[in-house]
């Protein structure tokens, strides 16, 4: 499945990517009562704000759309990914297109936190963060992206995992993950009433993270494939090249911490000048 009597309750996986989703994803998948769709974020928002926006030009009238927007974005989903597997999950992460549609960032966080319990009342949403220096690294390695953008987007994403209307259940360090990833795999699984298979360790012994060597606004780095998974050597230097993008996403990574009382040492260790 998804199907009509499961589609409300998936399991979702939500966050910035570099940061875990990627294995848990493939995790989840391995099990084999559980459906992992793929990324979906683009589908669900997309589609939600396309009814938004063809409010009150209809024969229907104003106010009619909201739940039928709903409902018409789980009937494609059970239409597009049908399956066998009593359970499903997906991964929704990062910002959607539609988010620059919005005039203010407050408007789109209680959009988008509106529109997705309304299409997924009954999900068990998780997250994993991962220290925001060590996301940058990742991700400009990986996607080559601008330093703006990532910035920008990483810290849109800390602002909705910790924003008051945040569905999340339960949200994971990344550190929590690499060190033990079958206790993290299994209190997921916990949430929605499974238990772990065997046939997801194998699983957990890969890792997706980016080959070779990459420069980075001027620092130059080997991806670390040993167990701890990050670059806080380099951190300094990130501060100091990305000073304005990166206070930023460190004080909303540290309000995350806070709203799922995280620890927050070393993962906010002061960054030396």
């Amino acid at each position: 499945m998804p199907n009509r009597e499961n589609v409300t309750s998936p399991i979702s996986l939500m966050g910035y990517g570099r940061s875990g989703t990627s294995m848990l994803a493939r995790a989840l998948g391995a099990h084999p009562e559980i459906d992992m769709v793929g990324d979906t974020t683009n589908l669900i928002f997309t589609m939600r704000r396309a009814f938004d926006q063809i409010e009150g030009m209809t024969r229907l009238g104003a106010g009619s759309l909201a739940d039928a927007a709903s409902e018409q974005i789980r009937r494609t989903i059970t239409e597009l990914f049908p399956s066998d597997r009593p359970v499903w999950a997906q991964r929704p992460i990062g910002t959607p297109q539609v988010t620059w549609e919005f005039s203010t960032l407050g408007l789109f966080m209680d959009w988008y936190w509106s529109a997705y319990g309304a299409i997924f009342p009954d999900a068990v949403s998780i997250s994993v963060v991962r220290h925001p220096f060590d996301v940058y690294l990742s991700a400009k390695s990986y996607w080559n992206a601008a330093d703006a953008d990532i910035w920008r987007t990483m810290t849109i994403m800390y602002r909705l995992l910790a924003h008051r209307n945040a569905r999340i259940r339960k949200c994971f360090m990344f550190e929590a993950l690499v060190e033990d990833p079958e206790s993290v795999v299994g209190e997921i699984l916990a949430l929605a009433g499974l238990e772990f298979h065997p046939a997801i360790r194998p699983v957990l012994g890969t890792v997706h993270v980016p080959s070779g060597r990459a420069e980075v606004e001027g620092l130059s780095y080997e991806a670390r494939r040993e167990s701890r998974f990050s670059y806080a050597d380099l951190w300094p230097e990130v501060a100091e090249l990305n000073s304005r993008g990166a206070a930023e996403a460190l004080e909303c990574y540290r309000h995350v911490l806070e709203a799922f009382q995280l620890r927050t040492e070393p993962a906010l260790a002061a960054v030396s000048d």
